[in-house]
Formats: C-alpha cells, sequence, structure tokens
C-alpha cells in the first residue's frame, strides 16, 4: 500500500491520455481521502485542486466526438459495404 502522501502520476491530468486513466486518478484521490479521513489526518488542498483538474478533463474528453461518431455522422459508415 501506497504511503499517504505519495499519489501517482495519473492523479495528475496534464499525464492521462485517455478517459481510463483520469478515472484511475480520480479513485486514487478519493480513496486517499477516505483513508485520511478514517485516520483523522488533514487533507492536503492540492487534492481537492487535482481533483477538479481531473474532473474537468473528463468533462472536455466526453464532450468530444470520436473519430468514428464523426465519421459516421458524415456518411462514411466503414461497415457499409458499397
Amino acid at each position: 500500500m501506497k504511503t499517504l502522501n505519495s499519489l501517482s502520476s495519473y492523479t495528475i491530468a496534464k499525464n492521462c491520455s485517455d478517459i481510463t486513466d483520469l478515472n484511475d486518478g480520480v479513485l486514487e484521490i478519493k480513496s486517499a481521502i477516505y483513508i485520511r479521513q478514517k485516520t483523522n489526518k488533514k487533507i492536503p488542498s492540492f487534492y481537492a485542486v487535482r481533483l477538479g483538474n481531473l474532473y474537468d478533463r473528463i468533462n472536455k474528453l466526453s464532450l468530444q466526438p470520436s473519430v468514428y461518431t464523426t465519421l459516421r455522422m458524415m456518411g462514411r459508415n466503414k461497415t457499409e459495404q458499397k
């Protein structure tokens, strides 16, 4: 188990390349917060900042249409046989 003060690089939004990485970062921060609450230790303020940045990045990525969706909307569905 990691020490309470060390978080992986996935908790920094700039280091995450997809939604899975972002979700892993969110879960890691939430579990660190839970551990600190159980041990009655102060929760560092940067946890909240990183959590907010991760949620912002998740929202940005989920609003971007995927390439498949864009091509399908343009009428270029690859599964169609011509």
